[in-house]
């Protein structure tokens, strides 16, 4: 499995209809992974107020001609597309059934470019909406000549695999006023894949430590973990300096997440290095 980059936001776009609303879905990160002769595109879009996710992954062959592919779902498609809606446990992804990927280049580690259309079953049975995408678009170009973060986020959860590990994370400013730290586990497993997010207020960047929560509203650090089952980080504390100049993160991460539903998750040893702002 190779990992090829952090692509550029607005990279993945879609109107998504699911449950009588629509949403205009435009990444806002998107990394893309070599792996089985496939090249394999997740983009995100966060979206705060309250916080949550949108995933959009799609499954394109290394090497695929300009054209016309069907999105139905078969083993063995050249292209296939998932869908996670916000706090989906990995059992209620969405995966296509009817539809079309027409691709306008050849697929390649370095470009992809295509739309597509389809609709996608989630794969809970007791769930009877279905997700249907229109519009959608995908504009993929390989990152080599734009700025990207480097450094490290790891530490240790007490789940059944409780390395995490991330070498390449990514770092950026957004919207509304945090700085965002993204984190992909190096040990990813293809059925369950994790991630962690940390938002750090803009305007608390010149303090040492900050207590963390669910609360948005400027006065503490935001993480977000997805493993098989959306967390939100309860409490915890992040240690960190920012160089404004260097563009440098670094710090320590302890966070755990209680409530309904799920055994509590702890977050522990956590530490992170990060330089540079992926280009957004």
């Amino acid at each position: 499995m190779k990992t090829i980059n952090n692509t550029l936001a607005g990279q993945v776009s879609a109107n998504i209809e699911l449950g009588g609303s629509i949403h205009p879905f435009v990444s806002t990160y998107t990394s893309a992974t070599l792996k089985d002769h496939h090249v394999v595109i997740k983009a995100s879009q966060a979206v705060f107020s309250p916080f949550r996710i949108y995933t959009v992954e799609l499954k394109i062959a290394n090497g695929a001609k300009p054209g016309p592919y069907p999105l139905d779902g078969k083993p063995g498609n050249t292209v296939g597309l998932a869908y996670d809606p916000p706090t989906t446990v990995q059992l209620d992804s969405y995966r296509d059934i009817e539809g079309e990927f027409t691709l306008t280049e050849t697929a390649s580690e370095q470009q992809i470019d295509g739309t597509f259309y389809c609709t996608a079953k989630s794969l809970n049975p007791e769930i009877r909406d279905l997700a249907t995408f229109t519009e959608g678009k995908v504009s993929f170009r390989s990152e080599t000549s734009h700025r990207q973060s480097t450094g490290y986020l790891r530490g240790t959860l007490n789940l059944p695999t409780p390395d995490f590990s991330s070498s390449k994370p990514h770092m950026s400013f957004t919207e509304p006023g945090f700085l965002q730290v993204v984190a992909n586990d190096d040990n990813d497993d293809k059925n369950a894949p994790r991630h962690l997010w940390l938002h750090i207020p803009t305007s608390k960047l010149g303090e040492k430590t900050l207590p963390i929560s669910p609360s948005e509203d400027g006065d503490t650090a935001v993480v977000t973990l997805i493993a098989k089952v959306f967390y939100r980080a309860t409490s915890g504390t992040v240690n960190f300096t920012y160089d404004e100049h260097l563009k440098k993160l670094t710090g320590t991460l302890n966070f755990s997440v209680s409530g309904p539903g799920h055994d509590d998750v702890v977050f522990s040893d956590g530490s992170f290095e990060i330089t540079g702002l992926s280009e957004a």
